[in-house]
């Protein structure tokens, strides 16, 4: 069944993923983030999403493109969502320039009796000549879209990079000081965004020189809190951050079990003695070739379904291979101890939660490790071991989690049927009139 769950979103200026890839997907594993917004990845085309995420989320990139800019390091924005949650579509936001990278995903969400959308950005707006220019274009779109789509919800995440913007908190909301004398045109074209759209400003937390460079917009409202187990080592000017929307909830897909036919484990002598006993004079009493060949492939299927075993896999695994049951158990006792702090506020709860969380990264590294080695051992005994480990870094198989056909959308793993219109649409039965022949 579906379930409903409040949005939780982690967001995070990581200085640069290139040589953190191990150390961020060992963390990402532990997390159970709804969506993962990361400004600043530095990544290029040859580090694959699965090098970052494990298979439980659908990875929305968008780089940034040093050739165009002559650059070697910065810039780059990621979204990453739960694949048990309803994509709809995403898009790269094009900038002046490309002096910066904006990334948009659009969710399905439900809200009280009705089903909207949540419009999620993440944004890098570096320091350079076009920023300004590039933050009135930003506003600009995400202005018309809020004009053009009033019933949606937004959310907006990113490092927007203007340190004279003077904050001040509202209760929730966090606002703007426009009677300070430091404010830039930078902070005007904010201000005057908020204004237009009636958007709000939520993060309060102020990094090492007293100012908030990443900000939290929305038109909900929104609780952010520093996160204590950031993804990667925080940069001192940018706090790891926890959000959590209010008064939103989630639609979560169904997880649709695989069943795999275990070919290798087949009896195939009582195959063969079943096929020979078929008599397959019984197809030439079909009106055509294709009712034929339908019979045909029913009875084979028929005894593979006899003699072939099968094994069934549940879509929904929430630990990677590597896991071993005591680390699993030490994640669990951690949530625990976790939870009676939170109800309780006891120093003895969190004091063993904090040990536990020690215990739990240690032992998640040795696995890891282990796990590491073992694949590199098993180079000279079984090398397919070793490309299996490689081609799950490239990415994995199968069909997308979220497929569109025109109006159409499939988010229940029956994507078979949109590709059956897809390839009917494609082909189309010709009346060809055929000159006629004349003596």
């Amino acid at each position: 069944m579906d379930s409903l769950k409040n949005v939780s979103v982690y967001y995070q200026n990581v200085r640069g993923l290139r040589t953190k890839t191990n150390f961020f997907f060992r963390n990402i594993t532990l997390a159970e983030y709804d969506i993962v917004c990361l400004t600043e990845t530095w990544l290029l085309p040859g580090i694959y999403d699965s090098e970052l995420f494990d298979s439980r989320y659908n990875v929305y990139r968008c780089d940034r493109d040093y050739t165009s800019r002559g650059d070697q390091f910065g810039g780059g924005v990621l979204i990453a969502v739960r694949k048990d949650l309803s994509i709809y579509s995403f898009e790269v936001m094009s900038m002046p320039g490309a002096a910066a990278e904006v990334v948009q995903v659009l969710i399905k969400i439900r809200h009280s009796s009705r089903t909207e959308l949540l419009r999620i950005l993440c944004g890098y707006f570096p320091h350079c000549n076009l920023q300004f220019d590039s933050l009135c274009s930003f506003f600009e779109n995400v202005s018309d879209i809020i004009l053009n789509n009033p019933s949606d919800h937004c959310l907006v995440l990113g490092d927007f990079n203007i340190p004279s913007a003077p904050w001040y908190r509202d209760g929730l909301e966090v606002l703007l000081n426009m009677s300070a004398k430091d404010c830039d045109n930078l902070t005007e074209a904010l201000h005057s965004f908020l204004t237009l759209t009636n958007l709000k400003q939520f993060n309060d937390i102020f990094n090492i020189n007293n100012r908030i460079l990443d900000l939290v917009i929305s038109d909900k409202d929104c609780l952010v809190s520093r996160c204590t187990e950031p993804l990667v080592n925080e940069d001192a000017h940018h706090p790891a951050l926890v959000v959590s929307v209010q008064s939103l909830s989630m639609r979560l897909l169904r997880s649709v079990p695989r069943t795999v036919p275990l070919f290798g484990r087949g009896d195939y002598d009582q195959i063969n003695s079943a096929i020979m006993s078929i008599d397959w004079q019984f197809l030439h009493g079909c009106g055509d070739i294709d009712m034929a060949v339908g019979r045909f492939y029913e009875t084979i299927n028929d005894v593979i379904l006899k003699h072939i075993p099968t094994k069934t896999f549940k879509c929904d695994e929430r630990h990677p291979p590597w896991f071993s049951s005591a680390l699993i158990k030490i994640i669990k006792e951690k949530l625990r101890y976790h939870k009676k702090w939170k109800i309780y506020h006891r120093q003895s709860d969190y004091d063993t939660f904090s040990l536990l969380r020690e215990r739990q990264k240690r032992v998640q590294r040795e696995c890891y490790d282990k796990f590491i080695l073992n694949a590199e051992h098993k180079i000279k005994i079984d090398s397919k071991y070793f490309w299996k480990f490689v081609k799950s870094k490239k990415g994995h198989s199968g069909l997308p989690d979220t497929m569109f056909y025109n109006e159409t959308i499939s988010t229940d793993g029956k994507d078979i049927y949109l590709l059956k219109l897809t390839f009917v649409s494609l082909f189309t039965v010709l009346q060809l009139q055929w000159p006629r022949v004349t003596r």
